[in-house]
């Protein structure tokens, strides 16, 4: 049986596979994926599932087959959830983040995708939103505050830093001679004898690729 990888996860699901993430010892945990996610949903770059998947899984030992695919299917169902919420100028997943690890986390995974992105860490991009607001969460902002990260301001701030981040980036892949000539992306081409993203064990062509 396929699943279908556009329909949204429903709250049991979305607890499932956040409760897996944070107990499990070799993935990335969910406040982290989900900032990952957002970043790579809003890069100016083209990131395939083939390469954020190691990403979110950097030390996962699976037990079979079947455990991927349970945990892959609903991933790919949150990454596709969280970019038509983009799409609507909205994060769907978002929360308020009462507890500031868990948005240090979600700014540290943000940004694990912008330092692996030549065209967005190299900060050449004429007008291009500042990414200061992570920054700061994360500590590496000290002429904020030496001492206090303004966690609250930050909090209500990055939601619409990231709608603004995604609109910049989106506009500028559609026309990158904004920066004075075309950079090229990270392809977003699967090859037809790799492994299918869906975490379905076959090859793309005989899967998704179908």
């Amino acid at each position: 049986m396929t699943t279908d990888l556009t329909k949204p996860l429903n709250e049991n699901e979305l607890n499932e596979l956040s409760s897996f993430l944070d107990r499990s010892g070799g993935s990335r945990r969910y406040a982290y994926t989900e900032g990952l996610l957002t970043a790579i949903a809003s890069a100016p770059s083209m990131i395939p599932p083939s390469v954020w998947l190691a990403s979110v899984f950097p030390g996962e030992a699976w037990e079979s087959m079947e455990e991927l695919e349970a945990v892959v299917q609903p991933l790919m169902r949150l990454y596709n959830s969280i970019i038509n919420g983009l799409r609507r100028d909205e994060l769907v997943f978002w929360t308020a983040f009462d507890n500031n690890v868990e948005l240090i986390e979600w700014c540290a995974g943000y940004l694990e995708v912008v330092e692996s992105d030549e065209i967005w860490s190299a900060e050449l991009i004429p007008d291009a939103p500042s990414l200061e607001p992570w920054y700061a969460v994360v500590g590496e902002v000290p002429a904020i505050d030496a001492f206090v990260r303004p966690f609250d301001r930050l909090r209500t701030e990055i939601p619409q830093r990231a709608l603004e981040m995604y609109a910049f980036w989106s506009d500028w892949r559609l026309n990158p001679s904004l920066a004075g000539g075309r950079i090229p992306a990270i392809s977003m081409r699967i090859g037809r004898n790799e492994p299918c993203p869906c975490g379905s064990g076959r090859k793309f062509k005989r899967c998704c690729g179908e």
